[in-house]
Formats: structure tokens, sequence, C-alpha cells
């Protein structure tokens, strides 16, 4: 089940963010700067040590949160309706 959630999750994701960011970053989008560029390492998916840094801007990875919570919402809806 993690892995078709993953997979959903990367689907509509933006190109070059395939990974969702790191937990405990605390690093959510909250600046004023739409344009201010946001760098974040995440964790390479299959490894325990590998990270990979990710930069766009604060625009994008608003809309990128924004795209995995409705994602998130969609897949536990569906969930939801099929009795599961």
């Amino acid at each position: 089940m993690r892995s078709l959630i993953f997979a959903a999750l990367t689907a509509i994701s933006i190109p070059g963010a395939a990974f969702a960011y790191p937990e405990g970053t605390g690093d959510h989008v909250a600046t004023t700067d739409p344009g201010k560029v946001i760098c974040r390492s995440q964790e390479v998916v299959g490894s325990r040590l590998a990270t990979e840094k990710t930069c766009h801007t604060a625009a994008e990875w608003a809309q990128y949160e924004r795209e995995m919570r409705l994602t998130t919402d969609r897949i536990q809806m569906q969930k939801s309706h099929q009795g599961g």
C-alpha cells in the first residue's frame, strides 16, 4: 500500500522534486517572496545514506505541497469509499 501511495504522490510532482521533503525539517514555505529559492536535502528512496539537494522557488514548493495534500486526500477518500 505504501508503494501505491508513493507512486501516486510522485506521479504528480513537479519535475525534479520526485521526493517529498524529509520529515522534521519544519521547512514549510512561509515567505512573502514567492521568487525566493529554497533548497532542501531529501533522502533518496532505497538508500539509507544518500541525499539529494532539490531547489525550487517558494511558489513552486507551495504548489508542490498543495498537490501532495490533494493527492493524499484523494487517496484517503478512495480508500474510505472502497471500505478499506
